[in-house]
């Protein structure tokens, strides 16, 4: 497990949101609305076990002190897109408390109107963004949410919150495992933002043509969209939305805890829709 870091919390019961993506599962303990803790993991095919112990260090490591209570969270949510890990996460959350919530259930997601089709089809973590982007940005003109994961999407949202649809690109990982593995001669290289385009050495050459392939892909998306939707705000999330949105200029907001804010958001809203 890496990237753990801690937030201010509150004081209410804690809640455990999980966003499985196809490289990493992020992890984040809501008191209340607060976000007070979160963490990052390989996403791997784990048995229930294997995820149980996982989700039990993160709490060790942040004081939840498992062997005095049953049920340390009061309930527990995710969003998935790989579907051969969801059942085994859910076997795992069970273990901590309530029958834990899935954002691909129809009934969880059906506070954010779709107009993809089919709208089945949409991730649970754009979902989430959509959610978070109306419920937490309050500017009166539409959204638009890039998320740089695995996959950079980039996806609309109206003023009155309904999911337009959006654009998926090949994310940083996917660009630089590709031209790693198809090319004989030229080295992995990591992502970093660069100062100049041309490079002087083959290592800045492959960085200059990620950083700024990135960047000129998101500026040209997010500027068709604007044509078709009107002037939108813009939120960038995921880990190197800090790295590249300032970059791409335009940037209203950089929130890269916005899907666990959006998965905890669509929990609390199914708990009130919940007959006592």
């Amino acid at each position: 497990m890496t990237a753990l870091r801690r937030t201010r919390g509150g004081r209410s019961g804690p809640v455990l949101a999980i966003d499985i993506g196809n490289t990493e599962t992020t992890m984040g303990v809501f008191r209340s609305s607060r976000l007070a803790v979160t963490a990052r993991a390989s996403t791997l095919r784990r048995s229930v076990d294997e995820t149980f112990f996982l989700i039990s260090s993160l709490l060790h490591q942040n004081g939840y002190p498992l062997a005095a209570s049953r049920n340390p969270f009061s309930g527990s949510i995710l969003a998935s897109v790989v579907p051969d890990v969801t059942s085994t996460w859910k076997a795992a959350l069970r273990r901590f408390g309530p029958k834990p919530l899935d954002l691909d259930d129809p009934e969880v997601r059906a506070p954010v109107s779709v107009e993809y089709r089919p709208p089945w089809a949409v991730g649970a973590d754009r979902i989430a963004n959509a959610a978070a982007a109306h419920a937490l940005y309050r500017a009166a003109r539409p959204k638009i949410v890039v998320d740089f994961g695995t996959a950079t999407t980039a996806d609309c949202v109206s003023k009155s919150g309904v999911y337009l649809g959006g654009a998926i690109y090949p994310g940083v990982e996917i660009s630089t495992q590709s031209l790693f593995e198809r090319t004989a001669r030229l080295p992995r290289i990591e992502f970093a933002p660069v100062r100049s385009a041309v490079g002087r050495d083959t290592r800045g050459s492959i960085q200059a043509g990620l950083f700024y392939g990135v960047v000129g892909a998101v500026r040209e998306i997010v500027s068709q969209m604007e044509k078709e939707i009107g002037r939108a705000f813009r939120i960038g999330t995921g880990g190197l939305a800090p790295l590249v949105c300032p970059a791409v200029g335009g940037f209203d907001a950089v929130d890269s805890d916005l899907t666990l804010r959006g998965i905890k958001l669509l929990y609390d809203i199914r708990q009130t829709r919940r007959p006592a």
